[in-house]
Order: C-alpha cells, then structure tokens, then sequence
C-alpha cells in the first residue's frame, strides 16, 4: 500500500504529476483528502480548502482506493459535504473517518493487497478544529484516546487476520515532532492491535519509528496543496513542507519511502529517490527521539519542540478534564489570530 499526506485541488485542471507514473508498482492508495468536492471556484477567495471534481482522475489514474476524511477542512463546506461523499462512491473510491453521523464516521473500510485483508480506521483531533460527528450531525471520527483504542480493540476481535492500519489527523501545524500524547497514543494502538499509525496535518514531513516491529509515521506532510492559491492567494507554506513522502507499507510491514519535492513556482511534485527506511538517513535525523521512554521524551520534546508560542504541550492520554482546558485555551486562541488574520484578509 502507499500512503500520501494532504490533497486540497483548486484548479479546473487535473494537476501535472496525474499524467506521470508513480515509481512503484501498482497497488492501493490511501490520501488524506483534505476539503468536500466543489467547482465554484469563487471559495478561493474564502478562508476554506476544498477538492475541485477534476482531482477525481488524477487519483484514479494513481491507483487510490481510499480516501481519508477525518480531518480539519472537510466540514468547511458543509453543504458540499453529502455530494461529496456519493460522488467519490461513484468514482469507485471508498472514504474513511468521516460520514453524516458518527456511525458511519467511525466505520472503518477492508480492502484487500495480494490476497492480505487491509482494514483502515480514521481519526480527526478536535483540538484543530475537526468538526466531530454526532448521532444527528455529520462530521469526523474523533482522535479520543478512548474511543480509539476501544476501537481498535474491537475491529481486532471481529477481523483477527487484518491488517490493522490508522490515520490519525494530529498534531499542531508545522510541528516537526509528535506530541508526547499522540506518541504515547500511538503506541497504546498498537498494544491494542493496530499494525501501523499514519500521521497526518502538521504540512511537514515527520520522523517513523517501529514500536514492537510496527511503524509508527507521525506526519507525512503534504502531497497536493499549492501556494499562494486558496485564501485569495494568501495560504502558503514555509520551504520545509516542500519535502514530500509517499509512504509504502507492504503486508508484511516492510516499509520503503518515495520522497519527493514541490516546486511552487510551477506547483510541479517531483521525485527524488527511493529508500527502505532503516537505510533513510532523513528518517534517521527526523526521528532523533527514537528509543526514548514517554518521561524523558516528554522533557525532550519541551526543549526541541517547533511550535513554541504559546501553545500547550499535550503530555498524557489519560487527562481528559486538562486536555478540556487546553482545548478551551486553543480555540479561544484560535478565534483572536483568526480575527487579526480577517482584518488582514479583508484589507
């Protein structure tokens, strides 16, 4: 299977990298697809990622199977939401993570690679502004420690011969490394019965380590999301998100990482090299914390943390009344930048 990180496609066009192959062999996709399907292209100019319809070829040409929408921008058109959902089915594409209600959004999807069943979950963090589903609402499976765990325990028991892999929406924008809790949550899915954790939203590209044999991939950054397009031309991205992974995980959890570079002058994807992960120095420098019990992590992580300004560190999975708190903290904080960055926006 490969896995790629966030696609939000603004153009009438189906991007430049559809028309090329991929370098590996033919076998299941999975994509982050980070916004509804939508064609009027005046929400460009609103503060909202969407997918246009003309992405649709460009996965099937690529070989995606599934998309994962338990993330932050796939409610930000709401009235989108539905369409989308019929229209990739039409497309023969399955999604995952979210649905009009919560018992569609925590279904996860079996597909099968060289006879082996594959079963996928999703899970989007409420603290970045995943809009959760409910019994009435439609929105994202929520990235509860919980809930996750009880999940992954409960697929494992009813498909014990599965492949078990997660898709967790996590982390802070732009964070190079895991929070403590997301690590500690990962590996507790993975004593649950989880196979492998896949990491999606921090737009950069994160470290892997095994833990009991299992990968464990925190972020794989972007795959398709072009600068200086959406917002009215005012979203884009420091150069670190330029480094792109294209994550293949065989049945047998053998892991090989396809690297590749955006260019934003000419939002062209280009690939770099091929390398099986215990010979990937960049992985080796992106997971420098490898081998570190959850104590002393916590105390590297306050030191060599990126996003540092006034944003609260989640330590534990078992703090649900401080997590509430530091929630509450961040969507307060959220609504101030949003209100200076509108101001900006609008002048």
């Amino acid at each position: 299977m490969i896995f790629l990180g966030d696609i939000a496609h603004p153009f009438e066009e189906s991007p430049e990298w559809a028309n090329s192959s991929p370098p590996w062999r033919r076998q299941p996709v999975i994509v982050n697809l980070e916004g509804a399907l939508n064609d009027d292209l005046i929400a460009l100019k609103e503060r909202k990622l969407f997918n246009h319809p003309s992405i649709l070829p460009a996965l099937k040409n690529w070989g995606v199977e599934v998309v994962g929408l338990a993330n932050n921008h796939v409610m930000d058109m709401r009235e989108r939401f539905q369409e989308t959902l019929e229209i990739i089915g039409q497309n023969a594409i399955q999604h995952v993570g979210a649905g009009v209600n919560i018992e569609e959004a925590s279904q996860p999807i079996l597909i099968e690679e060289n006879g082996k069943k594959v079963l996928l979950l999703a899970f989007g963090w409420q603290t970045i502004r995943c809009q959760i589903a409910t019994g009435e609402q439609p929105g994202v499976n929520p990235l509860e420690p919980e809930h996750v765990i009880r999940s992954v325990k409960k697929w494992r028991n009813l498909q014990s011969q599965a492949m078990i892999v997660a898709l967790m929406h996590w982390n802070y924008e732009m964070e190079l490394y895991p929070q403590p809790a997301h690590r500690q949550l990962a590996f507790a899915m993975i004593d649950a019965g989880a196979d492998a954790v896949i990491g999606h939203h921090p737009h950069r590209v994160g470290g892997i380590e095994f833990y009991k044999g299992r990968p464990v991939a925190y972020s794989l950054g972007n795959w398709w999301l072009p600068h200086k397009v959406y917002w009215n031309g005012a979203l884009c991205f420091a150069k670190e998100s330029n480094l792109q992974l294209a994550l293949e995980i065989s049945p047998s959890r053998e892991v090989v990482c396809h690297w590749f570079e955006y260019d934003p002058d000419r939002h062209g994807i280009n690939h770099i090299s091929t390398v099986i992960v215990g010979q990937d120095k960049k992985i080796s420098e992106l997971t420098v914390f490898r081998n570190k019990g959850h104590r002393e992590y916590i105390t590297w992580f306050k030191k060599n943390r990126i996003k540092n300004k006034l944003l609260p560190i989640y330590k534990h999975i078992n703090q649900p009344f401080m997590d509430a708190v530091r929630n509450k903290y961040i969507s307060l904080r959220h609504i101030g930048m949003m209100a200076i960055k509108k101001s900006k926006f609008v002048g």
